[in-house]
């Protein structure tokens, strides 16, 4: 049997266990995944800006709230581009 080096097996395994996708922008993500805090992201599921899911079983008092990386994706986008807006303005002053 072929001997591994330690690099290899480390490779073996690609996510950490319990890992929904740590990639950044595809899918969903959790909460402490997001660029900004847990109170910030509230907010904005309250306002409808971001899409969420709740993985939960039936009659358990808790679950996994993911966030969709689509709608993340347009709110920062829009963020981008209102101060892009600003950034010219504040030059011609």
């Amino acid at each position: 049997m072929p001997i591994k080096s330690s690099q290899s097996v480390a490779k073996v395994r690609r996510r950490p266990s319990g890992a929904i996708n740590r990639l950044p922008w595809q899918g969903w993500v959790r909460f402490r995944q997001l660029p900004f805090s847990e109170n910030k992201a509230r907010e904005l599921i309250d306002q409808g800006v971001l899409v969420t899911a709740l993985i939960q079983e039936p009659g358990s008092r808790r679950g996994v709230r993911l966030i969709e990386t689509a709608s993340l994706d347009r709110y920062l986008r829009s963020l981008a581009e209102e101060q892009q807006k600003k950034q010219p303005e504040a030059a011609a002053q």
